[in-house]
C-alpha cells in the first residue's frame, strides 16, 4: 500500500476517531468486509508504515504518529513533511533500500528491481510492486523526485535544489564515466541519514562519491568516503578511474535480463 494511500485512509477514518472496529475501518478503506485478503494486507501495510498499533486483533488503534497526521490534517493546509518522512522511515525494508542507494542520480525501475532482488532477496513475483510502492512513497515523503521513467533519491532537505541554486556546500553536478549502461550524475556532497530512521546508524565516514554498475552475477562498486569535501582537481582523477572501471564492466559484461532471472531462485 503506497504511503500516500495509507495516509489518505488514516485521514478519512480519523475524521470519526482514532480507534475503530475492523468492520468500520474496512469501510473507510473501501472494502465490503474485513475478512478479505486485500483488507488484511492493507492492515499489515499500515502497521509497517507505523500508522496503526500492533497487538489488538479486534480493533484498529491509531499510533501517535497517525494521531499527529490526523490533527495536522484537521487544521487544514499541507501536512508537515517531517511527519510523512517519519512514516516512510518506519518501514524497515524501504528505509534500508533508501539509505543504501545512491542519492541525486537517476534510477530506472529496472535498476531498483535488480538491487531489490539481488541484494534484499525480494521475490521475483513481488519485485515490480515493491519498486512501484517504494518509488511512489519516496516521492510522496519528499525523499525522491519523479522523472517519468526514473526517480532520483534525494538527501533530506535537498528537494528542489539544483546546481544553479548556489546552495552552500553543493557543488555542480559531476558526470563520471557515462556510458550506455551507466549514465549517472553525482553531487559532491556527503551522504546524510534521516534522524527518524530506527535502523540507521550514522556513518563515521560519509560517502562523497558512490557509483555502482550492474554486471553479470553481481555488481562493481566505486566508493570514496571522506569527512571533508574532495579537492576540485580530484574529480579529474576520479573521472579517469571511472573510465577504467567502465572498461572493466564492459569486460565482465553488464547484467542482462537473463542474469536477473537466473538469480531469482
Amino acid at each position: 500500500m503506497p504511503l500516500d494511500e495509507a495516509v489518505g485512509g488514516i485521514l478519512r477514518a480519523g475524521q470519526d476517531g482514532m480507534n475503530h472496529t475492523h468492520d468500520a475501518f474496512a469501510a473507510y478503506l473501501g472494502h465490503q468486509t474485513p475478512n478479505s485478503g486485500a483488507f488484511k494486507m492493507k492492515l499489515a501495510a499500515l502497521r509497517d508504515w507505523g500508522l496503526i498499533n500492533r497487538g489488538d486483533p479486534e480493533r484498529v488503534e491509531f499510533s501517535p504518529l497517525a494521531v499527529d497526521i490526523v490533527m495536522a490534517g484537521a487544521r487544514g493546509g499541507p501536512i508537515d513533511t517531517a511527519l510523512i518522512e517519519k512514516a516512510f522511515s518506519s518501514c524497515a525494508a524501504f528505509v534500508t533500500m533508501y539509505e543504501a542507494t545512491a542519492k541525486n542520480v537517476l534510477l530506472t525501475p529496472q535498476r531498483i528491481r535488480t538491487t531489490a532482488m539481488m541484494q534484499y532477496k525480494v521475490q521475483a513475483d513481488q519485485a515490480d510492486k515493491f519498486v512501484e510502492v517504494f518509488a511512489r512513497s519516496a516521492v510522496y515523503a519528499g525523499l525522491a523526485e519523479d522523472h517519468g521513467d526514473a526517480i532520483k533519491l534525494l538527501i533530506p532537505g535537498d528537494a528542489g535544489v539544483t546546481a544553479d541554486d548556489g546552495a552552500g556546500d553543493v557543488t555542480p553536478d559531476v558526470v563520471i564515466g557515462a556510458t550506455d549502461h551507466n549514465r549517472q550524475v553525482f553531487w559532491a556532497k556527503p551522504t546524510q541519514v534521516t534522524a527518524h530512521s530506527p535502523r540507521v546508524v550514522a556513518r563515521a565516514i560519509p560517502m562523497v562519491v558512490h557509483n555502482t554498475w550492474s554486471i553479470a552475477n553481481g555488481e562493481v562498486e566505486f566508493v570514496i568516503r571522506s569527512t571533508a569535501p574532495l579537492k576540485a582537481d580530484a574529480y579529474a582523477v576520479i573521472g579517469a578511474v571511472v573510465t577504467e572501471l567502465n572498461k572493466l564492466v564492459d569486460t565482465l559484461g553488464p547484467a542482462t535480463a537473463d542474469d536477473v532471472e537466473g538469480d531469482e531462485s
